[in-house]
């Protein structure tokens, strides 16, 4: 795009680490803003073109700049939730999950919350119930 025939930036942001994602490693260069959106990316020599007296010039040094990551289907998160706290895979009872999970909850702090994954329903021949865990851990019973 150019300054010319779009005008001047709102801001210029100035660093020696941008990643594009069309190179493979960060370089120097320039990221031209009007408003919310991005207008110019470049050499940092072409900033000048974008610069007036209202522009807010950010001399950033080496600081990194990347597009943001964004996955619309929260893979990454997901798999982050289902993956936090106790492994359960390898309890073949609930009750080795109980102890398991007495385990970990004697190295956290009473007001903290246990998260554990990998029970196995099939395995254990049900779900485990609410009940077992109230009475494993009253002092962390939700009471709402």
């Amino acid at each position: 795009m150019d300054a010319a025939a779009h005008g001047l930036a709102d801001r210029v942001l100035l660093s020696n680490a941008v990643f594009t994602g069309k190179e493979n490693s960060a370089s120097p260069a320039f990221i031209a803003l009007k408003g919310e959106c991005i207008v110019a990316v470049g050499h940092p020599a072409e900033a000048e073109n974008w610069i007036g007296p209202a522009t807010f010039v950010h001399h950033l040094k080496d600081a990194f700049i990347m597009p943001g990551v964004h996955d619309n289907h929260v893979f990454f998160t997901g798999y982050m939730s289902m993956h936090r706290g106790v492994d359960l895979t390898n309890a073949a009872t609930v009750d080795e999950a109980l102890q398991l999970l007495k385990q970990e909850a004697e190295k956290s702090p009473s007001g903290q919350n246990v998260y554990a994954y990998g029970w196995s329903g099939e395995d254990w021949g049900q779900p485990p119930e609410q009940s077992l865990l109230d009475e494993a851990f009253p002092e962390r019973v939700n009471r709402h």
